[in-house]
């Protein structure tokens, strides 16, 4: 083989290693960082020290307000229900009856979700306010 082949071979082979490598750090990182929420059905049957997302909704009037930042509520899945007991920043749309997903631990002793972070579904329905206006009328 001629010098200039060997040349062109050898950085065409590191080029194909560098995309292959960088092509499995992202696959990698990715399969590890996706985190799906479970249910309080599932948090039940299967408990964990680890931390997790608990989804489900608010269930209707189990809110009661600590203070401005410390709620106590339930978390349903129409099965099986949840107290969360949460501190932190409350989103705007959080409210009873309305999807949420809570970030934290769960007591397996005391049956209560210690929450670190509140996250709160919106309506899929939204309207712009002109928009929904104009329908009304």
């Amino acid at each position: 083989m001629q010098p200039r082949t060997k040349k062109r071979l050898f950085l065409i082979s590191l080029f194909v290693a560098s995309i292959t490598a960088g092509l499995t750090l992202i696959l990698y990182n990715l399969s590890t960082n996706i985190a799906f929420f479970v249910t309080p059905t599932e948090l039940l049957a299967n408990p964990t020290k680890d931390m997790v997302k608990l989804g489900g909704y608010v269930k209707a009037k189990s809110l009661e307000e600590i203070s401005l930042t410390h709620l106590k509520f339930k978390v349903t899945d129409r099965t099986n229900e949840i107290l969360v007991e949460y501190q932190g920043p409350v989103p705007a749309i959080f409210r009873e009856t309305q999807g949420v997903v809570v970030i934290g631990i769960f007591n397996e002793q005391s049956k209560v979700f210690i929450g670190s972070q509140l996250l709160a579904k919106h309506d899929e329905r939204y309207m712009p306010k002109n928009v929904a206006d104009k329908i009304k009328n």
